[in-house]
């Protein structure tokens, strides 16, 4: 539900009394936020892995997100499934989003609904915490019994005929100048595997633009 306020504001007011007016409407705003079961969070990260993502997967003026989670609500927890660093695991709230990249006082984070209806998006979380212990999937491969990040939203949110709602695309892992980071030559020769280039995928920022999702909440 949504509230609107609207009054005439006398002349007399100042355009810095109006903007800090409108700072406080922000911050309680922001400070009453509260994110819905199935809800997904996507975050920028910091680290090498992160950077290695963001110069694959994100273009111009794309948000470089590097990693999404599926907020789960239960009782008075809220809490993220996320295929994380190890295995698919269940993470506090606050502490997924206060991993995300910082500026001063910006988390680079996003929370965004999926525009279903809400007992698919319930049917997701209960999905999603079928793949718990799943080790991480290093090599972004499908049906292989691990899963990364997006690979958990993949399989996690379907329609009611069972049919998943977000595509999967064509992978890259090379940057806008065309060259290929360092670090995926040394991550896929660790796995002692070819790089799956062109081969079905998924990642955060191609998903966070899926018609499917409503950015409702933002940290920055």
């Amino acid at each position: 539900q949504k509230y609107y306020f609207c009054t005439k504001i006398p002349k007399a007011m100042t355009r810095s009394f109006i903007l800090s007016i409108l700072s406080l409407i922000l911050v309680a705003c922001n400070s009453e936020f509260t994110p819905q079961n199935g809800d997904l969070v996507f975050r920028v990260g910091n680290t090498d892995f992160s950077s290695a993502i963001k110069s694959a997967t994100s273009r111009d003026k794309d948000i470089p997100y590097t990693h999404v989670g599926i907020v789960w609500v239960h009782g008075d927890t809220i809490s993220i499934i996320e295929a994380g660093d190890t295995a698919v695991s269940v993470t506090p709230y606050d502490q997924f989003i206060n991993a995300a990249m910082r500026d001063g006082d910006r988390l680079f984070a996003t929370v965004a609904r999926v525009d279903i209806d809400p007992k698919l998006r319930d049917a997701a979380v209960g999905r999603a915490l079928t793949f718990l212990r799943q080790p991480y999937d290093n090599a972004f491969t499908v049906d292989n019994g691990m899963m990364y990040c997006t690979e958990l939203v993949w399989e996690a949110y379907r329609d009611a005929s069972g049919n998943r709602i977000f595509p999967a695309s064509p992978m890259n892992f090379y940057a806008a100048d065309g060259t290929l980071s360092p670090y995926w030559v040394k991550h896929f020769e660790a796995l002692g595997i070819e790089i799956p280039q062109g081969e079905p995928g998924t990642n955060p920022v191609d998903m966070s633009k899926d018609p499917h999702i409503t950015p409702i909440h933002y940290y920055f």
